[in-house]
């Protein structure tokens, strides 16, 4: 009996331990039901334990962050967008021609660049060589610029202080290229790599226009009426050609010829190899500004306001017009067209060779176009204000004004053409900033 009463008193302990432990299980979880009564959240309070266990296998917070994340990246898209845009519109607002300013005039920059002609001396000339520019500033320093590119090849080449430069061109001798400067007293040859001064020639005459190149020589004018070939191999002077006074500006290239004009009124056509003369012709009246051509005639404007066309050939008249008022400048001809400024009617338009027009066939005036053309640019052509510091592009045809843009740091544009004979325009300040831009496709 007590084997057996033993026995019934463990199994009588064994239920009452398991009794307990299943007591202790429900209070814990009534603990832990409980504890999840004093989430902040009340939505969530009176939920169930299963709703309750897939909350925490699937928390909200996750979305939550996901979100932050996302809202960053944007944030600093938005950033580097921003700033992008702010460093284009400063490079831009750099230019001495905007992008707005060059796309209304059908134009689009290649570069820009900074050249030696900074402060208060600016940018006094540029020259087209090949290639490269080379840029003159008031205090004579030079700067030599790949033409496709900007970048500098070298700088702060410097000539004497006084010395006017009438010219700068580029000469091969014994296989290396040098560049022969033309100043009112000497020509400086340098050295085409580095700008350094490597020799100098003295010229007997002095001189006083600008300088174009035929063969080995450098043709000028002097104030006295002489012509000049300087051959740049031997240094000094060969031959000349003489009219009564001085020349005006310097002596044009016609093809393989030349044609100078005296202040005086004389012209002259000569050879520009020789210097042979085919004709000479006067005019009786003074000449201000240089003539131009074309391939059939000469153009001048003297000061008896007359615009006179003369065959290439031989210097005889084909028609000549008379002004109401004093002209401006010399002619320009374009293609079919010869362009002239007068003090009361602004751009006046010619047929360049019209049918029995003895007095010449004006084509249009605009009174409101005033100051230089630097070139054509399709149909139309640019013309350069340089008191208003504005750039118009206008109508061949009609004289119309198409656009025009105010450029008030540019203090020169210049016009020349890649090999291709694509327009390439030259915008120069006085900081020294030069700018090259070219039309649009």
């Amino acid at each position: 009996m007590s084997g057996t009463h033993q026995m019934i008193s463990n199994e009588s302990t064994l239920r009452h331990i398991r009794t307990t432990t299943i007591a202790c299980t429900f209070a814990a979880i009534a603990a832990c039901g409980l504890s999840a009564c004093k989430n902040p959240d009340r939505t969530t309070r009176y939920q169930g334990s299963n709703t309750t266990a897939m909350t925490a296998a699937a928390p909200a917070p996750a979305p939550e962050t996901q979100a932050r994340t996302t809202t960053s990246e944007e944030a600093a898209a938005t950033m580097s967008k921003s700033s992008t845009e702010k460093i284009m519109t400063m490079a831009d607002q750099s230019r001495l021609v905007s992008t707005d300013s060059s796309s209304a005039l059908g134009l689009q920059t290649i570069w820009q660049s900074t050249t030696a002609g900074s402060g208060t001396y600016g940018i006094k000339s540029v020259h087209r060589i090949q290639n490269e520019l080379i840029v003159a500033d008031r205090n004579n320093v030079l700067t030599s610029l790949r033409l496709d590119s900007g970048d500098t090849i070298w700088k702060d080449g410097s000539l004497p202080r006084k010395e006017t430069i009438f010219g700068i061109d580029l000469f091969t001798t014994s296989g290396q290229d040098f560049y022969y400067v033309t100043t009112d007293t000497d020509v400086f040859v340098i050295a085409s790599e580095t700008g350094y001064i490597v020799n100098r020639q003295n010229m007997v005459r002095i001189p006083d226009t600008t300088v174009i190149r035929a063969g080995e020589n450098l043709i000028f004018g002097t104030a006295t009426g002489r012509i000049v070939w300087h051959n740049t191999r031997v240094g000094y002077e060969l031959k000349a050609n003489k009219l009564g006074s001085g020349i005006v500006n310097g002596p044009i290239r016609v093809g393989k010829n030349l044609l100078a004009a005296s202040v005086d009124g004389e012209l002259m056509m000569m050879s520009a190899r020789s210097g042979q003369r085919f004709w000479r012709k006067d005019l009786k009246v003074g000449i201000e500004s240089p003539p131009t051509a074309s391939n059939y005639a000469a153009y001048v404007a003297d000061q008896g306001q007359r615009l006179t066309c003369m065959e290439l050939e031989s210097g005889q008249k084909l028609w000549q017009f008379f002004s109401p008022s004093p002209f401006v400048g010399g002619p320009i001809t374009i293609g079919d067209r010869v362009f002239q400024f007068t003090e009361s009617e602004g751009l006046n338009c010619f047929d360049a060779l019209p049918l029995n027009a003895p007095q010449g066939r004006k084509l249009w005036s605009n009174e409101d176009i005033q100051g230089e053309i630097v070139t054509a640019i399709g149909n139309d052509i640019l013309v350069w204000n340089a008191k208003r510091h504005m750039l118009a592009r206008i109508d061949s045809d009609r004289g119309d004004l198409r656009s025009s843009t105010t450029l008030p740091m540019v203090s020169m544009v210049e016009a020349s053409r890649d090999a291709q004979g694509n327009l390439l325009l030259i915008a120069a300040s006085n900081d020294g900033r030069l700018q090259l831009l070219e039309s649009k496709k």
